[in-house]
């Protein structure tokens, strides 16, 4: 009778354990589910349920690993990465995803020896081949990322993922012809895909080696009407983030009516630079001078900055300074926010503080930018513009308002459409401008 009730408490605890493995795996599973769903936190929490009961728990431990990294915890990450080595060293579950963790974390020297350890591990594996392409790409390590992602693509001809990286890849170079050629397959065979529609549409959007842009134009200012050129320009890539560019400017020779009437100089000449920042960033500067009626000419400096931040939103501030020892000096800062409301869409306010030579006060102006491209790079720009300008010597506040419509069509690799109407009713004179030209490029 002891025999039979021993054998039978040996039982139920043999049951009770299968059970509560069998509870713990659907735990597990459960979590793995979560993580994978983006549901950080859920799965935190049963990660932690169960790690509480079994601290050993090797595929607990490597659950939660991910799910730490996935969501930005990296300390918490490479703690328990490394815990699931210090037991299993050749795990190669954890030595891919602390490669990665780091690399994310840009740490990309010790991410390369985590994947160069896995390789040599395990040299068919293409976790390790994969996860060094992707740190050459992020550390801007543009061609051999491009020889590493060509090999995968030639290889893995309709992998979404590695046709996308090699088009980055080649964005980087400044070689957009290429990115284009790198995604096309991609887009037929996903159209829908977010990343793909990046790419595609970064591939129209970035400067081409060299550009020439010619726009003539017509305006109509106060019964005087004038043709003619209104803007030529030039420029070209010098180095992977360095572009310089030359630009004449004749646009005030075209809207002042006391200027065509009188058939007076008013152009600009402008050079500069713009220079693409690592971390998301770009700058202009531009030096040049301005004849202006009257004998007034001025020295210009003029810059502007845009941060570019997550989600497409991006900030841009700037501005120029007139310097002329025959008149007032006179200057106008800005700052404006991109903030895409759609897939194609995106609002743009602006704001401008200007003072203009003989003005006696500071001009205030504000614009409401309206963006709309397509996922091929047509552009079309629909602004309302609305201000305020003292005027005569009681510098009494008046008011001005307009609209500008601009439009960026790129018809083909070579040549792109430029056109631009603006009206503005000023405090002095109301304007009316109608300018279609192009834009070549050489990629």
């Amino acid at each position: 009778m002891k025999k039979s009730k021993s054998t039978l408490v040996l039982f139920i605890a043999l049951m009770l354990a299968i059970a509560t493995g069998g509870a713990q795996a659907q735990n597990l599973q459960k979590a793995d589910e979560l993580a994978g769903q983006g549901r950080y936190q859920e799965a935190e929490t049963i990660y932690n349920a169960i790690l509480s009961k079994e601290p050993g728990n090797i595929a607990a431990l490597l659950g939660s690993a991910y799910n730490h990294s996935w969501m930005g915890s990296r300390g918490a990450a490479e703690r328990e990465f490394n815990a699931v080595l210090a037991k299993e060293p050749r795990n190669t579950q954890a030595m891919t995803g602390r490669a990665y963790n780091l690399a994310w974390g840009g740490q990309y020297a010790e991410a390369t020896r985590q994947f160069e350890a896995l390789a040599q591990l395990d040299p068919s594996n293409l976790e390790a081949e994969k996860g060094l392409a992707y740190v050459q790409l992020w550390q801007d390590d543009s061609q051999a990322a491009v020889t590493s992602f060509s090999s995968l693509v030639k290889r893995y001809p309709r992998e979404t993922s590695y046709r996308v990286a090699l088009a980055q890849a080649y964005l980087q170079l400044h070689q957009a012809r290429k990115a284009r050629e790198a995604i096309q397959p991609a887009l037929q065979q996903s159209p829908e895909n977010k990343a793909v529609q990046e790419v595609w549409q970064s591939s129209f959007q970035q400067a081409a080696l060299l550009e020439v842009d010619v726009l003539p134009g017509f305006s109509m200012v106060d019964g005087e009407n004038k043709f003619g050129i209104r803007l030529l320009g030039i420029s070209g890539r010098i180095s992977k983030r360095l572009r310089l560019g030359l630009r004449y400017d004749n646009a005030l020779a075209m809207d002042i009516s006391s200027v065509i009437r009188q058939n007076q100089n008013a152009q600009t000449i402008m050079g500069g630079a713009v220079y693409d920042w690592k971390k998301n960033a770009t700058s202009r500067l531009d030096l040049g001078v301005r004849r202006l009626p009257g004998n007034i000419n001025q020295k210009v400096v003029a810059a502007e900055h845009v941060v570019f931040l997550p989600g497409d939103w991006s900030v841009k501030a700037g501005g120029f300074v007139g310097l002329s020892s025959t008149s007032s000096n006179e200057w106008m800062t800005f700052a404006a926010l991109h903030a895409p409301l759609g897939k194609y869409f995106a609002i743009e306010p602006h704001y401008f503080l200007a003072k203009v030579v003989n003005d006696p006060g500071v001009e205030h102006r504000v614009m409401l930018n309206n963006k709309f491209r397509t996922a091929n790079g047509y552009e079309l720009n629909l602004g309302f513009i609305y201000g305020k300008a003292p005027t005569g010597e009681s510098a009494n506040n008046r008011q001005l308002y307009g609209g500008l419509l601009t439009a960026l069509l790129p018809f083909g690799n070579r040549v792109w459409g430029l056109a631009a109407l603006r009206y503005e009713k000023g405090i002095v004179e109301d304007l009316t401008s109608l300018a279609i030209g192009a834009k070549i490029r050489f990629e």
